[in-house]
């Protein structure tokens, strides 16, 4: 059964496991831009491996978990110590989100655990540069009560246009252009969510009011989404060993 949300968490709340995080990365086997992108040797690793590893890693989360319709990323993440989970066919497209395959994957550990974790750290296998403090951050962030999520965002300097109402450009500093340097947002990068695990079941979404942010570096923020990010990835990873 699929499940984008569930209204009535009742009989869920008896299995929370308190002061538990479970870190969940989803990797499809198909992918657009890059062919087999999640298996894909990153400077000789699997991609997914980077995000397993820095899981595994944290003394913070009790086991990690890869959701795929893929057996070969199966396989390699059971290499690398995460525990496979195949997700249905339904749950594999390129158009839905991750939220119902973390669902499922939740719903699986507590059939084969008996427990649902208090907290949820979901990682996005494109992005490979995490520093573990970060994550650590996050999920202490919800496993304190005080954040129903805690996501990674980086200080960006820049101009982003929009349209009004009326079709007309408008300036994201008003009337008055600053320097560059002296104007920032924080954009939200994708590389990890932690989330209250109870309270995603009810919304069927990672992102829960009230919300905190691991501000990362900027090198943290990279991610991989077409040929030329993964070379540029690549060079970034030599210069970082």
């Amino acid at each position: 059964m699929t499940f984008r949300s569930i209204e009535d968490i009742t009989k869920y709340i008896p299995k929370e496991k308190k002061d538990t995080c479970v870190a969940i990365i989803p990797a499809r086997g198909g992918s657009k831009s890059i062919k087999n992108k999640n298996k894909k040797l990153l400077n000789g690793k699997p991609l997914i491996g980077y995000s397993i590893e820095v899981a595994n890693s944290s003394d913070k989360i009790y086991k990690s978990i890869v959701t795929s319709d893929s057996e070969d990323i199966l396989n390699i993440s059971k290499r690398y110590g995460a525990k496979p989970i195949l997700r249905p066919s339904e749950l594999a497209n390129d158009i839905i989100h991750p939220e119902p395959a973390i669902i499922h994957a939740l719903l699986q550990l507590l059939e084969n655990d008996g427990f649902i974790p208090e907290c949820t750290l979901m990682l996005q296998p494109t992005s490979p540069l995490r520093k573990l403090n970060d994550i650590n951050a996050a999920i202490d962030d919800v496993l304190s009560g005080e954040y129903n999520s805690s996501i990674s965002c980086t200080r960006t300097h820049n101009f982003v246009w929009e349209k009004d109402s009326n079709s007309k450009w408008i300036a994201p500093y008003g009337n008055k252009r600053p320097r560059r340097q002296d104007f920032h947002q924080l954009t939200e990068t994708g590389s990890f969510y932690a989330f209250n695990t109870l309270k995603f079941l009810q919304k069927g979404d990672r992102i829960i009011d009230p919300i905190n942010i691991i501000e990362t570096d900027e090198i943290s923020s990279y991610e991989i989404d077409s040929p030329i990010e993964w070379e540029i990835m690549e060079a970034l990873i030599q210069v970082n060993k």
